[in-house]
């Protein structure tokens, strides 16, 4: 059986996020990546584009009425 490892993590206004900004994010999981498993991905599909689904939005912004 074959995993993936999926992450989301976040928010922060576009506007504050210089011009290649990926890359570092993208090397971390890389290097965490191979440290874990001893080989190098396959692929990483990763950025700045990401979205939560109905359900991840919902505990968000519950966790943060909490904090209110």
């Amino acid at each position: 059986m074959k995993k993936l490892w999926e992450c989301k993590i976040g928010e922060v206004d576009d506007a504050l996020l210089p011009d290649g900004c990926d890359l570092p994010m993208r090397q971390a999981v890389e290097e965490a990546y191979f440290k874990i498993t001893g080989k190098h991905s396959e692929f990483n599909f990763s950025g700045w584009g990401g979205k939560l689904d109905e359900i991840e939005r919902r505990v968000v912004d519950e966790k943060q009425a909490r904090r209110v």
